[in-house]
């Protein structure tokens, strides 16, 4: 079927649609090769040590993070409690004492169950969320 210009419409849709898988096969293979890198450099570091002392303690250190990993933990926990508040003023719907808008806290607590990826990372989503209900029910307190 043509649209006019002489083209197919099923091509180009079956172009459209094989650009997108595409796009996502390269964001996910990125995505893979990252952490294979990431688990590898861990791994190195873990291996030069030169006793079973200081192993432990570069895996502690590994474990611990670094300040990254706590200012993200921060500015989510102030983000989603923020969001919270003005969401759950703005709209103060409640089903019994429960604030409907909290659910949407769900949408960072569920995820951070079920993905594989760092703790931080698992941890940034589960707290977001969390605080994003606190600050819901506190919102529509008013």
């Amino acid at each position: 079927m043509a649209n006019g210009n002489g083209k197919s419409v099923e091509l180009t849709e079956t172009h459209e649609e094989h650009a997108k898988k595409n796009v996502m096969k390269y964001f996910v293979d990125a995505t893979a090769e990252y952490r294979k890198g990431h688990r590898r450099r861990a791994a190195n570091y873990l291996l030069q040590a030169e006793s079973v002392e200081e192993f432990f303690d570069r895996a502690d250190a590994l474990m611990q993070g670094d300040w990254r990993d706590n200012a993200s933990l921060g500015a989510s926990a102030l983000g989603g409690l923020a969001l919270g508040i003005f969401a759950g003023g703005m709209l103060p719907w409640k089903v019994g004492p429960v604030p409907a808008v909290a659910v949407l806290g769900l949408a960072g607590i569920v995820p951070s169950y079920v993905m594989r990826d760092t703790i931080t990372a698992r941890n940034v989503l589960n707290l977001g969320g969390l605080l994003f209900s606190v600050g819901a029910f506190l919102g529509a307190r008013k």
